[in-house]
């Protein structure tokens, strides 16, 4: 959604996918790193249940803000095209 020329702009739009796509990428990389203990399974459930918790705000009109990925993706929002 980010890349098609409507809402590519749209700071609603660009917020939430790159913070999306950020909570996405941290819980691959942890879920992958801790599979060696066996917790990962654990990682990937809670992570994809928040990114639901995530949508539906988004869905509600609501722009939620994750704490640490949002201090790190905040260039990336904030950049117009």
């Amino acid at each position: 959604a980010i890349f098609m020329d409507d809402f590519k702009n749209d700071h609603f739009v660009r917020s939430n996918t790159i913070q999306a796509a950020g909570v996405w990428l941290s819980i691959q990389v942890v879920g992958w790193v801790l599979s060696f203990v066996l917790i990962g399974f654990l990682v990937f459930i809670a992570g994809y249940i928040y990114l639901i918790v995530m949508a539906i705000q988004a869905y509600n009109g609501k722009e939620p803000q994750v704490p640490v990925i949002y201090g790190m993706v905040k260039n990336f929002i904030d950049q117009t095209s």
